[in-house]
């Protein structure tokens, strides 16, 4: 399989339904249309239709043809997304091949966050504007939206999932419960992920505060930290980091169908990063 910039078509060996997407379109073994993986630690995401998938692809070509004189917004928001290896076509889909990010963990709990009460972009037409506030009006107070999480139960082993529908039950009065129940899978561990967790969104929040180059609508940010299990190789007290970082916790921002060029600061990102923080921060 190709791993730069080009496109090329895989054969189907070494590559499978990725079993630890969490939200999203997810393969159904007919049609293959949800996340993939393959033998080299890498994920197939399948392009998005109408402009959505070429404007994702766009961002992370962009970033990936790292410069010297690269400044610093952009060397800075590389590192927090996953690696891209170019795109490949499998059964005429097109994927876009990215680090799997859950490869560095034993045991990995995830969740997926939609940050920012604004979830249509600058194109969105007045249906579709009426659509999306009509998905999650608590989005407008909390902030962001829990889209779906997958959590290593520490007393036996077994993965927990929710998926959007729970994230769309929960409104400000009750969405630490998902949080809390997203870091039920640490174990005794929880305050010190938790402290962590809150470590690199704040990372990310500075990032926003000094950028003015990007606006991102619909984007998520995904974190993952080791599980506690009762299996042996769960004892590690720490995980390697793709950021190159020794901890229990991943930050990463995923899904940029919507991004845009911008000229100002993204407040409605940055709003609602400040919310995920300040609950995050209240469970350490």
């Amino acid at each position: 399989m190709q791993t730069n910039n080009g496109t090329t078509s895989p054969t189907s060996s070494g590559i499978r339904p990725f079993l630890q997407q969490i939200a999203g379109h997810k393969s159904n073994g007919k049609e293959v249309y949800g996340c993939l993986e393959t033998d080299d630690d890498c994920i197939l995401k399948p392009l998005q239709s109408g402009s959505r998938g070429p404007r994702e692809k766009k961002l992370y070509e962009s970033l990936s043809q790292s410069q010297s004189d690269d400044d610093d917004i952009v060397q800075t928001l590389r590192s927090f997304l996953p690696k891209y290896y170019g795109s490949v076509v499998l059964n005429g889909i097109e994927y876009l091949k990215l680090q799997d990010l859950t490869k560095p963990f034993s045991h990995p709990c995830g969740i997926d966050i939609k940050v920012g009460a604004r979830t249509w972009d600058p194109e969105a037409d007045g249906d579709k504007i009426l659509r999306e506030k009509e998905k999650y009006p608590p989005a407008e107070v909390i902030g962001y939206q829990i889209l779906g999480m997958r959590v290593i139960s520490p007393d036996n082993g077994i993965d927990v999932v929710r998926d959007k529908t729970y994230g769309r039950s929960l409104d400000a009065a009750n969405v630490l419960e998902g949080l809390r129940l997203f870091l039920s899978g640490a174990g005794d561990r929880q305050s010190v992920v938790a402290h962590q967790i809150v470590q690199q969104l704040k990372s990310l929040q500075s990032w926003f505060e000094r950028q003015k180059c990007y606006a991102f609508y619909a984007t998520s940010i995904l974190i993952i930290y080791e599980g506690s299990s009762t299996s042996p190789s769960s004892q590690n007290t720490e995980a390697p980091s793709p950021n190159g970082r020794e901890t229990l916790a991943d930050v990463r921002m995923i899904d940029f169908a919507h991004w845009f060029e911008a000229e100002c600061r993204d407040e409605n990102f940055l709003h609602g990063l400040e919310h995920v923080i300040d609950h995050f921060t209240q469970l350490i």
